[in-house]
C-alpha cells in the first residue's frame, strides 16, 4: 500500500472504491488475506510497517535510531500506540475487506538499527524493497538484514531515476486519455500547464539530472558509499546493529607489526608503532600513495656523491690513445659487471660533486592548521575507485544521463600545507656557484681527442693494456672524413630530383666510400676536424632569464589580470609535461585516524610532479613584451585512470562548467560594482551565447573574451571563490584547497643582458617589461616557490663565416657528474655519439640545499626548425614511402629552412632552473665563472 492510502482518516466509501480501484482490491470476490507493508511517517521519522493479519503479528522496523531511544520518558519499545498503530491496522483490514479482529492480540515485532538521523525516509524505502523481495519466514518473522540497506546517497539516485521514469511514463498517459479520461480521474484537480510543459521541453529531466549529479558527487565521497559494511551480530527483534571496520585479527596484527619492525618508512614521529604497522599496511595496498612520508620527520644526511665515478686509470695505460675510455671499456669482457658500463651511450664521470654537511636549519614552514580543511574529507580507504563505473561510460536511465566523471573527478581527500609549494630548504642558497658549470674532467683530458684509437691507428690487444711484444693491431680500412669532406664528395655528382644520388646515398646512409675506385672503406665522421678555434675575446657569453614559474595559495599582482569568461578551449592541458616542478601533497587520512578524537594526527605527504595535478587555464597577464599565463590547480581531483593506472589530469569540460557557472563567473559577479553589472556575465550560458560567432556556433577554438581585474578586485575574487567551494558543501568540495601557478615561458629577449644594455642586468630588464608582478611578493618565500630559469648562452663572433656550436658529450658528462646531477636525458646529434645535449635534474638532498633544481645544455642550432608549439610536424611514414607530394613539399620547405640558416652562427646554452635567491646569485656570478678558460673544453665551434 502506499502511505497516503494507508493513512487512518475517515473516509467515505466512495473513496474506499476509488482506493480499491487503485490497488487492484476486489471485495466481491474476497480479497485473499496476505501481509500488506506501507510506510509510516511518524512527525520526522519514516517506518516501513508490514502487517501479518494471518499470523497476527506486526512488523514495525526503524523506529528506534539508537539503544538510547528503545525506552523514552517510560515508553515500551514495542508500544504501537505511539504510532497510531489500531488505526492503522483498522484501516488495512477495512480497505481490504478483512476482518481486524481483536487487537490485544497482537504481537509486536521491532527491528531496530543504528542511523545517520537523515536518511530516514530513503532507509524506510529499501527495507520495505527488501521485504516485498524476501517474504515472510515460515515462523513469522522477517528475514531483514540491516547490512543490506546501502547508504542514503545510493537510495536516493535510485529512488529519483525510478521517479522520473514514472513521470514521464505519466506524462504520456495523460496526453493519451485526457480527451476522455476514465472516470476515476479527478476533473477539479488538472495539472497545471506550466507542470506538463516542464517535461515536455525538457526542463524537468535538466532539474533530475541536477539532482542525479548532486547525489553522485556527493555518494562518490561518502564513507559508507565507498566502504561495504561490516556487521558485529546478526539482525533480529530489537537487535542494535552497527558497523565497524575489520581490522583483522590480533595474530594477524601482531604478524604485521613484526613484519614491519625492522623497516626505517618516515610514518611520523607522533604515532604509535601499532599505528604506524596499520597505516603502513594500508599504504602499500594503496599504489597511488605508496611512496608518502612524513618529510618533517626525515632525517637530513651529509653528501659525498651520490654518482659512481670511474676507477682511476692504471699509470701505464693513461700515456695511451686509449686513455679516455672507461675502465670497463678497457677491460676484458668478462670482467664487466654491468654491460651498460661497455656502452657508449654514456661517458664517466670522474669528479665527484661537493661534499655538503647534513643540513642543521630548519627546513620547512611551521603548519597551519586553519591553511587548508583537513577534517572531514574523505579517508584512504574511499581511494579506491568505484568497481561499477568506467572511465569511458554514460549511463542512460529515463533520460538521465549518469556520467562516470561525476564518480571519478570528486574529492579524493588530498590537500595542501604551507609548505606545500616548497622545493627548497628555508634557508639562503648554499654552494650554489660551484654546482653552477663545474669542470668535471681530468688532468690528462685532451678536448680535441673525439676519435678513439680503436677506430684507427695502432694500438695493442693486450689485456693490460701496457705494450709489451707483439700484439698490436694496425688499423688501415676506415676513412675519416669532416663534415665538410662528406657533402664536397657528394657533390661531385649532383643527379636530377627523378635520378638516383649514388654518391649521397652511400656516404650519407650505407656510411662508406664510393666503390668507383675500387676501394670501399667504412667512415668515421670527425668533427674536430672543421673545428675553429677562437680567442676568449671572441665568444660573447650572453645572461638572460628565459622563464619563470610562481606557484601560490592566493595570487596577488601589482597590475592587472585577465580573467577568461568560458572555459578555453584545449587539447591537452596547459602544463602538459613535467617541468621539473615539484609539490608536496598532503594525503588523506585513514580512516582510524579520521575516528579518532582530538583531530588529524597523520601529516603523510606526497611528492608529486606539477604536471600531474589537474588544472585549468583561467586567465592571463598580457603585455607587448610577453604573455603570462595563469592557471588554477585542484589537486583534490587527482587521480590515476582506474583501468590504465596512469595518471588523468585534462579535465572533463562538464567539470569545468561547473567550476565556471558556480564558482568563478559568480564569484566576480560578487565583487563587482553595480556599474559593471550590465557587463557582468551572470552564467556560462549567458556567456557562452554572447561568444557566439557568425556562424551561430558558440564558444569554438578562438580565445574566450576576457573581464580586466586589478589585483584587489581579484583577491576579493579568490576570497568568494573559496566561500562558494565551502557552500558547496560536498557537492564543490573538489574544488577546494586550490591554487595557483604563474607561468611565463620565453622571456629571454626581454632580459638578455639587461635588454641589451638598457638596464643594469636581466633581473632589472624583467622588473621594468613586467610592471604588472610584485616581484617582491614572489621572492618571499612564505607566500609560494618561486623558480627562474637562468640561461648562459655562448656565441662566437665570426666574421668570416657562420659557425655552429656544438657541446662535447663526454666533457658535459663529466660536468654534470661533478655538479651533483642525476643522470638524466642525453641528447645526441643525428647519429653522432659524442656531440649533442643533456638534461638532469640535481638529486633532491643537494638540490634542497642548492636551490638549484634543474640544468639543461643544449646546442642553439636546434633554433633553426624549432616550431613555435614546439612540436615536431612531417609527413606521415606513408607518405615518405610512397615519395608523394606532400612528403615532397615538407622536404622543400626544411630546405628553404636550413638553407636560410645558413648565413647564421648558432651558438651553445647551458641553462638552470633555481629559486629567486638563488637565480640573483647566479646572476651576478655567473659572468666571472663562464669566463674560465677551462669552460671552453666543453664546447667547439665548427
Amino acid at each position: 500500500m502506499d502511505m497516503f492510502a494507508a493513512m487512518p482518516p475517515n473516509y467515505q466509501e466512495v473513496d474506499l472504491e476509488a482506493l480499491r480501484i487503485d490497488h487492484y482490491i476486489s471485495v466481491d470476490d474476497g480479497c485473499p488475506i496476505v501481509p500488506v507493508g506501507f510506510i509510516v511517517n511518524d512527525g520526522v521519522q519514516f517506518l516501513a510497517i508490514v502487517f501479518d493479519f494471518q499470523g497476527r503479528k506486526a512488523h514495525v522496523m526503524g523506529c528506534h535510531t539508537s539503544e538510547d531511544d528503545m525506552n523514552v520518558d517510560g515508553e515500551e519499545p514495542d508500544d504501537w500506540q505511539t504510532w497510531n498503530g489500531p488505526e492503522y491496522w483498522d484501516r488495512a483490514a477495512e480497505l481490504h475487506g478483512w476482518d481486524s479482529g481483536d487487537l490485544d492480540d497482537i504481537q509486536i515485532l521491532s527491528y531496530d538499527w543504528r542511523q545517520s538521523g537523515i536518511d530516514c525516509s530513503a532507509t524506510a524505502c529499501s527495507v520495505m524493497e527488501q521485504t516485498m523481495i524476501h517474504g515472510i519466514e515460515e515462523d513469522g518473522s522477517l528475514p531483514m538484514d540491516a547490512s543490506e540497506i546501502p547508504c542514503g546517497h545510493t537510495l536516493r539516485i535510485k529512488i529519483l531515476r525510478v521517479v522520473a521514469g514514472r513521470i514521464k511514463i505519466s506524462y504520456n498517459d495523460y496526453m493519451m486519455l485526457r480527451e476522455s479520461p476514465p472516470s476515476c480521474w479527478q476533473d477539479d484537480l488538472p495539472p497545471e500547464e506550466e507542470t506538463l510543459d516542464a517535461v515536455r521541453t525538457g526542463k524537468y529531466h535538466a532539474e533530475c539530472s541536477l539532482m542525479l549529479r548532486a547525489l553522485a558527487v556527493v555518494s562518490a565521497t561518502c564513507t559508507p558509499c565507498k566502504r561495504p559494511a561490516t556487521l558485529n551480530q546478526s539482525p533480529g527483534p530489537r537487535s542494535s546493529i552497527h558497523r565497524d571496520l575489520d581490522i583483522g585479527s590480533e595474530d594477524d596484527h601482531a604478524e604485521e607489526m613484526d613484519a614491519h619492525d625492522g623497516e626505517t618508512l618516515e610514518l611520523g614521529i607522533t604515532l604509535s608503532k601499532e599505528r604506524k604497522a596499520s597505516l603502513c599496511k594500508l599504504l602499500k595496498v594503496t599504489k597511488e600513495i605508496s611512496m608518502a612520508r612524513d618529510r618533517s620527520s626525515i632525517v637530513p644526511r651529509a653528501l659525498g656523491t651520490h654518482i659512481p665515478l670511474a676507477p682511476p686509470q692504471p699509470a701505464e695505460t693513461r700515456g695511451q690513445d686509449d686513455s679516455q675510455r672507461s675502465s670497463a671499456a678497457i677491460a676484458s669482457r668478462k670482467r664487466v659487471s654491468n654491460w651498460n658500463l661497455g656502452s657508449i651511450k654514456r661517458f664517466p664521470r670522474p669528479t665527484a660533486p661537493p661534499a655538503m654537511a647534513a643540513y642543521t636549519g630548519r627546513r620547512w614552514l611551521p603548519d597551519n592548521r586553519s591553511f587548508d580543511d583537513y577534517e572531514g574529507g574523505p579517508t584512504i580507504e574511499m581511494m579506491r575507485p568505484p568497481s561499477d563505473v568506467h572511465p569511458t561510460m554514460i549511463y542512460h536511465s529515463s533520460r538521465m544521463e549518469l556520467s562516470a566523471a561525476w564518480a571519478t573527478w570528486v574529492d579524493h581527500g588530498y590537500r595542501i600545507k604551507p609548505s606545500t609549494f616548497q622545493m627548497f630548504y628555508q634557508c639562503q642558497p648554499i654552494a650554489t656557484m660551484e654546482h653552477i658549470m663545474p669542470i668535471g674532467t681530468s688532468d690528462p683530458y685532451e678536448a680535441s681527442m673525439q676519435v678513439p684509437d680503436r677506430v684507427t691507428g695502432t694500438y695493442t690487444l693486450n689485456r693490460t693494456g701496457a705494450h709489451q711484444g707483439s700484439g698490436g693491431v694496425t688499423v688501415s680500412d676506415v676513412v675519416i672524413l669532416s663534415a665538410s669532406d662528406m657533402i664536397e664528395t657528394a657533390e661531385q655528382y649532383d643527379p636530377p630530383l627523378q635520378e638516383e644520388c649514388r654518391y649521397g646515398h652511400n656516404l650519407f646512409v650505407r656510411g662508406c666510400t664510393n666503390v668507383s675506385d675500387g676501394d670501399e672503406r667504412p667512415i668515421y665522421v670527425d668533427l674536430e676536424l672543421d673545428a675553429i678555434k677562437f680567442d676568449e675575446e671572441d665568444i660573447t657569453i650572453s645572461v638572460d632569464i628565459d622563464s619563470i614559474i610562481w606557484t601560490t595559495k592566493t595570487l596577488r599582482l601589482r597590475g592587472t589580470i585577465g580573467i577568461y569568461m568560458t572555459p578555453p578551449f584545449h587539447s591537452k592541458p596547459g602544463i602538459s609535461k613535467h617541468n621539473h616542478t615539484y609539490l608536496d601533497l598532503l594525503i588523506p587520512q585513514s580512516e582510524e585516524d579520521a575516528q579518532e578524537p582530538g583531530g588529524r594526527t597523520e601529516w603523510l605527504s606526497l611528492r608529486v610532479k606539477m604536471d600531474s595535478i589537474p588544472h585549468l587555464s583561467i586567465g592571463r597577464i598580457s603585455s607587448a613584451a610577453s604573455t603570462l599565463n595563469v592557471y588554477i590547480f585542484f589537486p583534490r581531483l587527482k587521480h590515476d585512470d582506474a583501468i590504465s593506472g596512469k595518471r588523468v589530469t585534462i579535465i572533463p569540460h562538464e567539470v569545468e562548467d561547473i567550476f565556471w557557472d558556480r564558482v568563478l563567473l559568480p564569484a566576480i559577479g560578487d565583487c563587482a560594482d553595480i556599474s559593471w553589472q550590465p557587463y557582468m556575465k551572470q552564467s556560462l550560458n549567458e556567456a557562452r551565447y554572447k561568444n557566439t560567432g557568425r556562424s551561430g556556433v558558440t564558444g569554438g577554438r578562438g580565445t574566450p573574451k576576457i573581464i580586466p581585474l586589478s589585483n584587489d578586485d581579484f583577491m576579493d575574487v579568490q576570497g568568494r571563490m573559496h566561500d562558494r567551494i565551502k557552500d558547496g558543501h560536498m557537492e564543490l568540495s573538489m574544488f577546494g584547497s586550490c591554487f595557483f601557478v604563474l607561468e611565463g615561458k620565453g622571456i629571454k629577449l626581454i632580459t638578455k643582458d639587461g635588454q641589451r644594455g638598457r638596464f643594469q642586468g636581466p633581473e632589472e630588464a624583467l622588473l621594468r617589461n613586467l610592471p604588472d608582478l610584485d616581484w617582491h611578493h614572489m621572492m618571499d618565500r612564505k607566500h609560494g616557490e618561486l623558480l627562474v630559469d637562468v640561461g648562459v648562452s655562448f656565441t662566437p663572433r665570426s666574421s668570416d663565416v657562420p659557425v655552429v656550436g656544438l657541446w662535447r658529450l663526454d666533457a658535459l658528462e663529466a660536468s654534470f657528474g661533478a655538479g651533483g646531477y642525476n643522470k638524466g636525458q642525453l641528447h645526441h646529434h643525428n647519429t653522432l655519439s659524442r656531440y649533442g645535449a643533456l638534461q638532469a635534474e640535481m638529486q633532491k638532498e643537494r638540490c634542497q640545499q642548492t636551490h638549484v633544481a634543474f640544468r639543461s645544455a643544449y646546442n642553439l642550432y636546434y633554433e633553426a626548425v624549432r616550431t613555435t608549439n614546439n612540436q615536431v610536424s612531417f609527413a606521415t611514414d606513408s607518405d615518405a614511402y610512397k615519395t608523394s607530394s606532400n612528403y615532397m613539399t615538407e622536404c622543400f620547405n626544411i630546405e628553404r629552412v636550413l638553407t636560410g640558416s645558413k648565413d647564421k652562427t648558432y651558438g651553445v646554452r647551458d641553462e638552470y632552473r633555481t629559486s629567486g635567491e638563488a637565480a640573483r646569485l647566479i646572476l651576478d656570478s655567473v659572468i666571472t665563472k663562464v669566463s674560465d678558460p677551462q669552460s671552453r673544453i666543453m664546447v667547439q665551434f665548427q
